[in-house]
C-alpha cells in the first residue's frame, strides 16, 4: 500500500507541475527550464537501520524518458532490456555517488555495499498484482525514482544501473518462469548461487522483496533456465522536450493517473475483502479459543478418572489378594482337620482287623494245598 501511495503521489506531482509550467510557457517554444525540479525523499531500512535520501530529478530529464514509446524501449528480444539501464545518466550517478558515501560512512565491504543498494531498490518494489492492468511497460531508472517504484523488471534495471555507475560488473538476468521473472546478477569474490557468462560467475541478486541476500536464489526459480542479458554502451538518451510535446505528455499522464486509479480500486476492493477475511478469522479464532478450553477441560476430566480408575484397581487388587490369603487359610484349615480324620479312623480299623501271615518267599501253591489236606485228614 505505501508503494502504491507513492506511485500516485509521483504522477499527481509530476501532472501539478507540468500544469504550472504550461500556464507559464504557455506563449513560448523553449524547451523546459532546469530549473524545474521532481523532489523525492525515500525512506529504507539496512540491517534494522534506517536511512532518508533526498533526491532532485529535472522534470525534462523524466519527461524525455517518459514520452519515449514501447517499441522504441524493447523490441522482442529480451536482450532489449539492457538498452534501459541508463547508468550514465545524472540522476542515476548521483544517487550511487550518495548511496556509496552513506555505505563509506557504515564502513561497509564490497558485499555489503551491493546488498545496501538491493534493499534501497526492494524497498521501493511494486508488486505485480497492482501493475497487471496497466501492461507491460519496463522503465527507465529516472521513471521508477520518480514514480516510487515498478515492477520486476523495473526494480532490476534501476539496480543494475546504480550498481553499474558505482564500478560494479553486473548483468541483468531473465528468467523463464510463468509469469516471466527478472532479477540481476553481481560480479563479487563471494560465494553463493548464481550463473556464469564469458567465464565470470555472477552472483544472483533479487531486487523484488525485501531481505533476499546475494547469492541466494529463490527456491521457486532454482530449476528454471535462467538467461544472462549483458549491460552494454547501447543505452538510450531522453528526449528533448519541446511545450508541444508537454501538453501532449500531460494527456499521457492523465490516462496513466487512470490506469492508477483502476488499480487503487482494485487494491481497496482486496483491502476490504482481507478485512472481511479478518474477520472471519477473528471468529474463528473464538472459536478455536473455545474449542481449546473444551479440549483441555475433557484432558483434565480424562485425567481424573485415569486416578480414580488407577485407585478403583489399587484397591481392588489388595481386597481380591486377602479374600484369596482368606481361602487359602481357610482351605488349608479344612484340609489339615480331614487328613487328621482319616488317620484316626486308619488307626482304628487296623486295630479291629487281624493281620494275615504274609507269603514266604520259597512258598508255592503245592505247599499250601499239601498242608492243608494233612489238616484235614486228622
Amino acid at each position: 500500500m505505501r508503494a502504491m501511495k507513492r506511485c500516485l503521489a509521483g504522477r499527481l506531482l509530476s501532472i501539478t507541475l507540468l500544469l504550472i509550467v504550461t500556464m507559464i510557457f504557455s506563449t513560448f517554444q523553449p524547451c523546459l527550464a532546469e530549473k524545474h525540479m521532481i523532489f523525492r525523499k525515500y525512506f529504507w531500512n539496512y540491517h534494522e537501520k534506517g536511512y532518508l535520501l533526498g533526491i532532485k530529478i529535472p522534470l525534462d530529464d523524466y519527461l524525455g524518458y517518459a514520452s519515449i514509446p514501447l517499441d522504441e524501449r524493447v523490441g522482442n528480444a529480451s536482450e532489449d532490456y539492457s538498452r534501459l539501464v541508463t547508468y550514465s545518466d545524472p540522476v542515476v550517478v548521483d544517487v550511487a555517488l550518495r548511496l556509496k558515501k552513506l555505505a563509506e560512512e557504515d564502513k561497509l565491504n564490497r558485499l555489503q555495499t551491493a546488498e545496501f543498494v538491493l534493499s534501497f531498490v526492494q524497498g521501493h518494489y511494486l508488486s505485480e498484482n497492482f501493475t497487471e492492468n496497466v501492461g507491460e511497460f519496463p522503465k527507465f531508472p529516472v521513471e521508477t525514482l520518480v514514480e516510487g517504484g515498478g515492477d520486476c523488471e523495473d526494480s532490476a534495471i534501476l539496480a543494475a544501473a546504480i550498481l553499474k555507475a558505482m564500478g560494479y560488473d553486473v548483468i541483468l538476468i531473465d528468467i523463464e518462469s510463468n509469469p516471466r521473472h527478472m532479477a540481476i546478477g553481481i560480479a563479487l569474490n563471494s560465494s553463493g548461487e548464481g550463473i556464469e557468462y564469458n567465464g565470470v560467475k555472477y552472483l544472483y541478486a533479487e531486487t523484488t522483496s525485501m531481505g533476499w541476500p546475494v547469492g541466494v536464489i529463490p527456491q521457486k526459480f532454482k530449476n528454471i533456465t535462467m538467461k544472462p542479458i549483458p549491460i552494454n554502451n547501447d543505452i538510450i538518451k531522453p528526449k528533448k522536450m519541446e511545450l508541444d510535446q508537454v501538453r501532449y505528455m500531460l494527456d499521457i499522464l492523465n490516462q496513466t493517473l487512470t490506469s492508477y486509479n483502476m488499480i487503487y480500486e482494485q487494491f481497496m476492493k482486496v483491502a476490504e475483502s482481507n478485512q472481511r477475511l479478518w474477520k472471519m478469522y477473528s471468529t474463528l479464532y473464538i472459536v478455536y479459543s473455545s474449542l481449546e478450553r473444551e479440549h483441555y477441560n475433557l484432558k483434565q476430566g480424562v485425567k481424573e478418572m485415569k486416578e480414580k480408575l488407577l485407585q478403583f484397581v489399587m484397591f481392588s487388587s489388595i481386597g481380591f489378594a486377602a479374600i484369596g490369603s482368606i481361602g487359602a487359610y481357610i482351605a488349608y484349615r479344612m484340609g489339615f482337620k480331614r487328613g487328621i480324620r482319616k488317620a484316626e479312623e486308619a488307626s482304628a480299623e487296623s486295630r479291629q482287623t487281624p493281620e494275615e501271615p504274609a507269603e514266604l518267599p520259597g512258598e508255592n501253591v503245592s505247599e499250601k494245598q499239601n498242608l492243608a489236606e494233612n489238616q484235614a485228614e486228622k
